[in-house]
């Protein structure tokens, strides 16, 4: 459960794109999760720009290779919700991710290493 307000959680472009597809098994649990993020008017849900073309249609268009107008409605209306925060992403900022990730792993190497990824949601506490 998000406690304090102005929290902000990175999703990266495969959580959308479940979002979108309604993947089950995934799709109802970031809805929930959206849903508590947006009950606070601070949190903010953190994607990099590129995530807008990396979402370009859902798997349903991309499996029957035709595209739905209410779909890309849809990623619109999604982009455009105040609760996304769209930011810029430099190498600097993806080399320290990468530093980031290559530190959780050292620092895990003698347990199962699962760092968190926004494709590792289970429920609403892997926002804790």
């Amino acid at each position: 459960m998000l406690a304090k307000p102005g929290r902000y959680l990175y999703w990266d472009s495969s959580v959308f794109a479940a979002y979108i597809s309604g993947e089950p098994g995934r799709a109802d649990v970031i809805d929930a999760l959206w849903g508590e993020i947006t009950s606070q008017y601070e949190n903010r849900v953190v994607t990099a720009m590129t995530t807008v073309a990396e979402v370009a249609f859902a798997s349903t268009e991309k499996n029957r290779r035709v595209l739905d107008p209410g779909v890309e409605q849809r990623i619109d209306r999604m982009w455009s919700h105040p609760s996304i925060l769209q930011v810029e992403v430099s190498f600097l900022i993806t080399k320290l991710a990468r530093d980031l990730m290559r530190s959780l792993m050292q620092s895990t190497i003698t347990r199962e290493w699962r760092p968190f990824t926004p494709t590792t949601i289970s429920g609403p506490s892997s926002c804790r």
